[in-house]
């Protein structure tokens, strides 16, 4: 299970309220709009995603085509350190990835999972 951050509400009692895409916009509350006139709370708004939604930020990866020309190795980039339940893209630029490379950024990676073919 992944989070992700959509904004925040004002809306305290939604830990068991399931909260489609749909619905975000009528949460969603811009704290910079409110007078300070009074105490507010403000409350962090996420909704769950599948890993397989998407794969991980590419900026995360580095991609090098192989030898055949038509397929690509990954790396991790190591600019950026990886974390947490990573998800490996299927395809770069419409060539296949068949081949994993150093992943020396992903230390703390807990889980990595391989986006379906399509």
């Amino acid at each position: 299970m992944r989070f992700k951050f959509v904004g925040w509400t004002d809306k305290k009692d939604l830990q068991s309220y399931l909260i489609s895409e749909n619905e975000i916009d009528n949460l969603k509350v811009d704290p910079t709009q409110y007078l300070v006139n009074k105490n507010y709370k403000f409350y962090a708004l996420f909704i769950e995603e599948n890993v397989f939604d998407k794969a991980t930020d590419d900026k995360y990866f580095e991609f090098t085509l192989n030898a055949d020309g038509g397929s690509y190795t990954i790396s991790g980039n190591p600019t950026y350190e990886l974390s947490g339940k990573i998800t490996l893209p299927a395809f770069h630029d419409n060539k296949p990835i068949t081949t994993i490379g150093n992943f020396q950024n992903a230390l703390n990676a807990s889980y990595i999972f391989f986006m379906p073919n399509g």
